[in-house]
């Protein structure tokens, strides 16, 4: 997985709304369902896979950092779904469309992840994201005949 437990509860959800988003409604432990958090997390993992698995060698391994990011911003999001009772606060909701545009640009190949040799991230020791810009129909060489 891309992201654990333990980072969404020390960088996106507090551990006591954890507890409120995961626990049984009927009869309350009083605990994080840990298996409703992996459940959500490998569900976010796994669309991330799919959509990325035309240009790259998926899972990631070593996972680069802003797969990661995503991840947890995805599974943030998820998690705050599984309690109706609870509104998914602006800041999730925000990171998570941040989040999502930026996992669709990477699908489109618009973003790479660094750079990759046969589909597979070779990482340097940077986190790095590189954007590739799509060449220019007009330049200004072809418009020096009109």
């Amino acid at each position: 997985m891309y992201c654990t437990l333990t980072d969404i509860t020390s960088e996106m959800i507090p551990g006591r709304t954890l507890i409120q988003l995961t626990d049984d409604l009927e009869n309350p432990l009083g605990v994080v369902d840990t298996d409703k958090v992996d459940r959500a997390i490998a569900n976010v993992c796994g669309e991330i896979d799919d959509l990325l698995a035309a240009h790259y060698t998926v899972p990631f391994n070593p996972v680069p950092k802003v797969i990661h990011n995503i991840a947890l911003k995805q599974s943030a999001y998820a998690i705050y779904g599984l309690c109706s009772s609870i509104d998914r606060p602006k800041n999730i909701v925000d990171d998570n469309q941040t989040a999502t545009a930026l996992l669709t640009r990477i699908a489109k190949g618009e973003i790479t992840i660094g750079r990759t040799e046969n589909g597979v991230v070779v990482t340097s020791g940077t986190n790095s994201v590189q954007v590739s810009a799509v060449t220019p129909l007009m330049t200004s060489s072809r418009l020096e005949n009109f």
